[in-house]
């Protein structure tokens, strides 16, 4: 099976050095950008109608992405992604509005769906082709700003640096694959999320330590939370980050697709997140979606 693992191992068989797959492996993850024209082989399409089982249900969300599984080119996805059948993920366009992914097995018997007259709207279908592009990871958008960003630095968990490019650059160079400065465009697969204040694996990390208990329901990570002594307050901080870090790491961005996209709508950004363990055991009903708007 072709995972990311593999791609890191095929980057240091092509002489890619140690130290800038250390930077890759920490900050950055691979990522397919998909548009809507292109060459090559369709991975899938936007919009149109869902082919589904007999036995599926439609819920009230447009069809946004059609994944063709098999197309996918999967050394630069998760562990996980399914080798065959189709991912369908269903959204809509209403600020904090739901949305859901269905898993259709290679060789299921399916038939196209129509809609539900005047429920949702039902979106132009067109074909996606992919890109690969570098997506990179960035500390909780409530750091910035705060004394914590400074923590994070010293601790050379603020970001990448100089060396990200770098460590890109030398990739490309070796491996003649993904341009360090490629373009993420307005849907993407995989990777991490790359619009600002966006739900992301951070907001994922958050959500599951509160409901386990980990985090206090009103104990927010800001620059407010009250910490005795300036010691202590990096300590407490440092305990809870890394706890954060370990569970972020566990959520894997399936898709994002902007609203601008699907819907001609501009700041909008619709985003499925599911776990790594859920992934793996194809629990796509229990994967997490979110439609967000930029800040005015």
């Amino acid at each position: 099976m072709a995972t990311q693992e593999t791609f890191f191992e095929n980057a240091r068989r092509r002489g890619v050095s140690a130290d800038a797959i250390k930077t890759l492996r920490k900050w950055y993850r691979p990522c397919l950008s998909l548009e809507t024209h292109g060459q090559g082989r369709e991975i899938g399409h936007i919009g149109g109608l869902p082919m589904l089982p007999a036995d599926a249900t439609w819920d009230r969300h447009s069809l946004i992405l059609t994944l063709d599984c098999a197309a996918l080119p999967r050394k630069y996805l998760e562990v996980g992604f399914p080798e065959d059948g189709r991912l369908l993920l269903f959204g809509d366009n209403d600020v904090d509005g739901r949305g859901s992914v269905r898993y259709v097995p290679a060789g299921a018997e399916t038939s196209e769906r129509a809609a539900p007259q005047d429920e949702f709207d039902v979106l132009e279908r067109r074909p996606l082709y992919a890109s690969v592009s570098w997506s990179r990871k960035s500390p909780p958008h409530w750091v910035w700003g705060s004394e914590y960003a400074d923590w994070l630095e010293a601790d050379g968990l603020l970001g990448p640096g100089a060396e990200g490019l770098q460590a890109c650059e030398e990739y490309h160079e070796r491996c003649d694959g993904i341009p360090p400065d490629g373009r993420l465009g307005n849907i993407q697969v995989g990777g991490f999320a790359n619009i600002a204040e966006t739900p992301d694996h951070w907001s994922m990390a958050e959500h599951e330590l509160r409901d386990r208990g980990v985090l206090p329901p009103d104990e927010a990570p800001d620059s407010e939370q009250p910490y005795p002594g300036d010691e202590e307050r990096q300590a407490l901080f440092r305990k809870y980050y890394a706890e954060l870090a370990a569970e972020a790491d566990q959520w894997v961005l399936l898709a994002q697709v902007l609203t601008q996209e699907a819907f001609d709508y501009s700041d909008g950004s619709m985003i499925w997140y599911i776990r790594q363990d859920d992934l793996a055991s194809r629990r796509f009903d229990r994967a997490v979606s979110f439609c967000v708007y930029a800040l005015s």
